[in-house]
């Protein structure tokens, strides 16, 4: 039953308000033109015979052909049909419900990450670290697992770009026709003018292709880019141990760790089981097995923005990155001057710091004097030079 609403009487004391002639007179066309205004049928709604009501054979037969017609409208609506169909000729190593392992590399920068990949009928569906492999023994980083969402990303590069500014999008038979006019006249220039743009990369097969590239073009030109490298730390490692050496850090065995401007478990990749390696010197009991639990590492970050690393320091100094270089001299300097070290205190500069991470800095020099040898101070990937080539000798 519609509830009727008993306005209260207008409070104007007798004054009518109106919005023009038409509607203060009330006139029979004005009306019949207000009650038009709302869709086809509203007027029928409003009365029922003398009643201002709806009644319920009425309010039954608008739905039921409002019904009728929401089905006409969506009866072409519906999801394509999928058929399926068993294979012709039965795919080598296929059992519908059984997974299929392969073994794999991520490329990386600084190397590859050694990985396993499970399929499904010929969907990768998950990655983990190869336990098999001396170099990793199952370890990975977040990176390497998350990278399977790579293969299912909608909005991943699928066609070819052509022209500098406004580019446009070409498929891939124009593009190689493109190649094929463009060869002769690079063999006639010895590949002048053709270039190469790729990331870091050690993949001995890309290097070989390069090669051949450039014995058959000499004048072709490759060009490496990476929007964080380690082009700093390898320098550093040259110049202090000579070419052909590489940095590996064994986070594992430190029981005291400084790290300046590096999230190590984060974004800069220093190895494949960082995260891991760190968590060794992070347990304090053992479920299973005879293994005693043995000291809990300590970490020390000083970095200009909260990080991965920073969340699991022990103590953590906000310092802004054109302190950070300072920061590390400090440190050089505290630590040379306890351990002896002159070819340390050679490295080092007259810079100021302040009395807050000049403070903070006794205390961590003081705390690695005391663990020597079980001790380890990394940088970031951002640092430069100077900054590495500091704390590689503060760990030698």
């Amino acid at each position: 039953m519609k509830h009727v609403w008993k306005h209260p009487e207008d409070s104007l004391a007798g004054k009518r308000m109106f919005r023009s002639l038409s509607e203060l007179e009330q006139s029979p066309a004005f009306v019949n033109r207000l009650e038009r205004e709302f869709p086809q049928g509203a007027a029928e709604l409003s009365r029922e015979g003398d009643e201002d009501s709806l009644s319920r054979r009425s309010f039954m037969r608008f739905m039921g052909a409002s019904t009728a017609l929401a089905g006409i409208g969506l009866a072409s609506c519906r999801r394509p049909v999928g058929k399926i169909l068993p294979y012709a000729d039965s795919v080598e190593w296929m059992v519908p419900g059984k997974a299929v392992y392969y073994a794999t590399a991520m490329p990386r920068l600084g190397g590859a990450t050694p990985i396993i990949a499970k399929v499904h009928e010929g969907r990768p569906i998950h990655l983990q670290g190869n336990a098999l492999h001396p170099g990793s023994l199952g370890s990975t980083d977040q990176f390497a697992i998350a990278s399977i969402l790579d293969f299912y990303d909608p909005e991943r590069s699928r066609s070819y770009r052509k022209g500098r500014g406004d580019s446009k999008t070409i498929e891939a038979d124009e593009f190689w026709s493109f190649v094929s006019e463009k060869k002769k006249e690079w063999a006639g220039s010895k590949g002048n003018g053709l270039a190469f743009l790729h990331g870091a990369s050690t993949s001995p097969t890309r290097a070989r292709v390069a090669d051949l590239i450039y014995q058959q073009l000499p004048e072709v030109s490759f060009y490496e880019y990476e929007a964080v490298d380690n082009k700093s730390l390898k320098n550093a490692t040259i110049s202090l141990f000579g070419k052909e050496n590489h940095v590996r850090y064994q986070i594992d065995k430190a029981h005291r760790i400084l790290s300046i401007g590096s999230d190590f478990m984060g974004v800069d990749r220093v190895s494949d089981s960082a995260a891991s390696d760190f968590s060794m010197g992070r347990k304090v009991d053992h479920i299973e097995g005879e293994e005693k639990p043995g000291p809990m590492n300590r970490l020390y970050v000083a970095e200009h923005q909260y990080t991965v690393t920073g969340g699991m320091a022990d103590h953590r100094l906000p310092v802004k990155v054109s302190e950070q270089s300072a920061l590390v001299n400090e440190v050089a300097k505290q630590v040379a001057e306890l351990t002896g070290d002159a070819r340390l205190k050679s490295l080092t500069r007259e810079r100021q710091v302040s009395d807050a991470i000049k403070t903070w800095t006794e205390g961590v020099v003081k705390d690695l004097y005391e663990n020597k040898g079980k001790s380890l101070v990394l940088a970031g990937n951002r640092q430069d030079e100077e900054v590495h080539a500091l704390c590689l000798a503060i760990n030698n």
